[in-house]
């Protein structure tokens, strides 16, 4: 990927899961616009992944181990990017996430706890640590990959709706608090994405899922990266869930 532009100079940009799937398409594409971007894995795999991805693109960044759900470990490597980058974290995205699919009635406690906790908790705790510096400075974005499912459901996903529709609400009551001071804050809701996690899906969950996408097809995570680039630079864009799903919610019946 070559360089594409200078939209993002001078932008620090921490994404979150950007070892794969739609947080790698993110990363690339910010990167390649002129963004320092820290893109953040749960594994040195993970971390290796992010760092020969960059390295590919001669982009500027580094990797930082982050799970989502050790929010005592955020304040250390969010200092680190600071150091590295010369400067704190100007574009925060929050994709990473998980799923513990099962029908309510199976699903346990460890399974509802897990991914609320990562997904909604550990998100929330991520954005709230890095409001300070971005107030102070009175500018800054976040911007959280979530889902159809936030406000729609999905058979066999109580926890991941939950979870992404609490990402709906967190993100539209940042924007009431903080919009006023230079803050913008919003969410991008893919619909089907063509991604490890949806391709771990049963294959008639994704069949009956395209039968009901008016465009036919899953999506890609490049399109998913060219509408978050679209949010962070429409500047009237605040406490928004903007959709891309390829007709999707529309497609959906009772």
């Amino acid at each position: 990927m070559a360089k594409r532009g200078n939209e993002f100079e001078g932008e620090v940009a921490l994404v979150t899961g950007a070892s794969r799937g739609i947080g790698r398409a993110i990363a690339l594409d910010l990167a390649s616009r002129g963004a320092w971007v820290a893109g953040t894995a749960t594994s040195e795999e993970g971390k290796v992944a992010v760092v020969t991805a960059l390295g590919e693109i001669d982009a500027l960044g580094m990797a930082v181990e982050l799970d989502l759900a050790k929010p005592a470990t955020f304040e250390e490597q969010l200092d680190l990017v600071a150091e590295s980058a010369d400067a704190p974290v100007s574009i925060l995205i929050n994709n990473a996430g998980i799923n513990r699919d099962t029908i309510a009635l199976r699903m346990s406690d460890e399974q509802w706890d897990e991914v609320i906790d990562v997904n909604l908790t550990g998100t929330f705790k991520l954005t709230r640590r890095v409001l300070r510096p971005m107030l102070k400075a009175r500018r800054g974005q976040v911007v959280t990959i979530g889902s159809y499912v936030g406000g729609h459901g999905e058979f066999g996903q109580t926890n991941y709706s939950a979870s992404k529709g609490g990402l709906e609400g967190m993100t539209k009551s940042l924007a009431k608090e903080l919009g006023s001071k230079g803050l913008r804050f919003n969410v991008v809701a893919p619909g089907l994405v063509d991604t490890d996690m949806t391709r771990a899906l049963p294959p008639e969950i994704i069949q009956q899922m395209l039968d009901i996408i008016p465009i036919g097809r899953a999506l890609t995570p490049q399109e998913v990266a060219d509408k978050v680039r679209e949010t962070l630079l429409d500047a009237s864009l605040n406490g928004q869930v903007v959709p891309i799903d390829g007709g999707l919610t529309d497609g959906m019946t009772e």
